[in-house]
């Protein structure tokens, strides 16, 4: 088994900029998952919340942080589409994204340092695109349960939705 090869420390310029950036927007995704939570009705994913995580994303991006986008990117598909469903975020939802949270916070952190010590994403990024597919994109028809698979049955990543582009 090879180790992985460090990633390259952040330029500290960029760093303080992409770090005040990203606190901002984790206080603003935090700040939905704890009030959408508590509430018995929650209320559907805000368009502060998704702006805030695709600026979160579209950072990543800009900072070549791969481990961050990893999460991100499913992470913004997912909650633009329950936005524009008006929905809320299921409990497995909120369990995973405050997961996805506590990581990202994690990378943020790591990417000011001189040799990074990055979370495993892979797993939790593979959450995240299951909660996207089980999402469908505005105009797609629900699929109905039975067309439903979950991770470990057979064929389903033959027959997991595909993006659309559009």
């Amino acid at each position: 088994e090879e180790e992985a090869e460090a990633a390259p420390a952040m330029d500290p310029t960029l760093y303080e900029i992409f770090s005040k950036e990203a606190g901002s927007h984790l206080v603003v995704i935090s700040a939905f998952l704890s009030h959408a939570r508590p509430s018995p009705e929650r209320a559907p994913v805000t368009d502060d919340l998704v702006r805030s995580i695709h600026t979160l994303n579209g950072a990543a991006c800009m900072a070549d942080l791969e481990p961050l986008h990893r999460l991100t990117g499913p992470l913004e598909i997912y909650v633009k589409r329950l936005n524009a469903l008006g929905r809320p975020m299921s409990d497995e939802g909120f369990r995973i994204v405050d997961r996805a949270v506590t990581d990202i916070e994690t990378i943020v952190e790591q990417a000011g340092e001189a040799r990074p010590e990055y979370p495993e994403t892979e797993s939790l990024a593979r959450e995240l695109e299951h909660l996207r597919d089980g999402v469908p994109e505005v105009g797609e028809r629900e699929p109905a349960p039975e067309e439903v698979l979950t991770e470990d049955e057979p064929g389903a990543e033959v027959r997991a939705p595909t993006e659309h582009a559009g």
